[in-house]
């Protein structure tokens, strides 16, 4: 880094700190950009399974990992509120994702629904909140049409009604315009929140992350900014899931001159340290790849792999298929690829082989 970038980085630093808004770090909502050849995402290589799951570990070495995820070292709690949503142990089995025919440029909305119907807890919690609703005697229409598709009975055309009511609400989302899965996700879930009056869609998505910044010349640490999200962006400089997590959790050095603690002003030669830390874990966490950028420990928690969507192309225009596991209370788990209308039987190598990850969907382990 150039002495200029350096200052500039320090000075900016130094007023969003004085304003109280700390360093914001995009973790959700940049767009996609085109990626390069070479830097493109790597899923770990499984070199052996633990309960036939393969694992990741932010903890290990890449050449030891297998793809649960580990999120060790966040500093409070997990999201442990009460909600509907069920461990995965007891799942009721699903059936094997069946084809869904391509309406007109809604691949994106094809691969994200595949993934939907196999996702931990989700259909469980919509058929509660359609019962409150009842009850209650509102309006769920996004609810209702979501599950009705998620039940996997003729889904070309209920996605096709489903559709169509969150076009009517979101028009960027129109059949026969080619759209972003991330985005068209985000939507989804803000509709399913609105309509939600439980809260359990949220705390099911929901990620907490704060902006702390720890002082060398007194033991103060003042949080600066608190972030809700849904999902989080790994910086396309990194090559694997681990170094991005690692990079999102990474700490910076500040002059303590530029940026000094504000409760007892002490200012020295020493230096202001500001990091991000997870403030609370969803049951679902959702990491999104591929997006450019500009230029402790008293607990863990383990993901396992179970929706991966693939954007074939570029920024200005392309395909998505799937990768979805589906769920069952058996032994073994099977891997499916999904494309459209086709649908075809893979093995846990073909889905870490792949070069186009762009959605990466993770259960929370019990």
């Amino acid at each position: 880094m150039s002495y200029r970038s350096k200052h500039r980085r320090q000075q900016f630093a130094k007023i969003q700190h004085q304003q109280s808004g700390g360093l914001k770090q995009t973790l959700g909502t940049t767009p996609r950009q085109k990626r390069r050849k070479g830097n493109q995402f790597r899923l770990p290589d499984v070199h052996q399974t633990v309960k036939n799951t393969p694992e990741y570990s932010l903890r290990k070495p890449s050449n030891e990992s297998n793809h649960v995820l580990y999120l060790a070292d966040h500093e409070e709690h997990f999201n442990n509120q009460p909600c509907d949503a069920k461990n995965t142990s007891k799942l009721i089995d699903r059936h094997p994702p069946e084809g869904i025919q391509n309406i007109g440029n809604t691949c994106y909305v094809n691969s994200l629904i595949q993934i939907l119907c196999q996702t931990p807890s989700l259909l469980e919690i919509i058929s509660n909140n359609i019962k409150r609703s009842k009850e209650a005697h509102s309006t769920v229409t996004v609810t209702r049409a979501l599950q009705e598709v998620l039940q996997q009975d003729n889904m070309s055309i209920r996605i096709r009604h489903f559709q169509n009511i969150i076009s009517r609400r979101v028009h960027d989302f129109s059949i026969g315009f080619q759209n972003d899965c991330h985005s068209y996700l985000l939507a989804v879930l803000d509709e399913l929140i609105s309509e939600d009056t439980a809260g359990d869609v949220l705390r099911l998505f929901e990620i907490r992350m704060k902006e702390e910044f720890r002082f060398g010349s007194c033991s103060h640490r003042e949080v600066t900014d608190v972030q809700t999200l849904r999902s989080l962006t790994i910086p396309s400089d990194s090559h694997t899931v681990e170094n991005g997590l690692q990079e999102l959790l990474s700490s910076e050095e500040f002059d303590e001159r530029d940026v000094p603690c504000r409760t007892c002003k002490n200012t020295g030669y020493s230096k202001t340290v500001k990091a991000m830390k997870f403030c609370q874990l969803p049951l679902i966490l959702v990491l999104q790849l591929g997006c450019f950028r500009e230029d402790t420990s008293s607990g863990s928690v383990t993901y396992s792999l179970f929706g991966v969507v693939n954007h074939h192309g570029s920024i200005y225009g392309g395909h998505y298929t799937s990768y979805v596991k589906h769920l069952t209370n058996r032994e073994e788990d099977f891997w499916y690829y999904c494309n459209d209308s086709y649908v075809q039987q893979i093995s846990t190598r073909d889905v870490l082989h792949s070069n186009e990850a762009y959605l990466l969907f993770y259960n929370r382990n019990m």
